[in-house]
């Protein structure tokens, strides 16, 4: 895998797990069905971001 693209595509895994981080703190308890939702959202983005490093550890792609 392409380092470069790899930190691309982690940068915005990231953004989008730092936005569902946001948007549950500004649910906070007075939603809790969107802060699971958005807690959730988070955890898959995560998700994504660990196959992602699984990936560039087995290619071997140090930079």
């Amino acid at each position: 895998m392409d380092l470069k693209a790899a930190e691309a595509e982690m940068e915005v895994i990231l953004d989008a797990v730092g936005y569902e981080l946001t948007e549950a703190r500004r649910f906070g308890l007075k939603d809790p069905d969107r802060l699971r939702r958005a807690v959730k959202r988070a955890r898959d983005h995560l998700d994504d971001a660990d196959v992602l490093a699984g990936a560039i550890l087995v290619t071997g792609d140090d930079g």
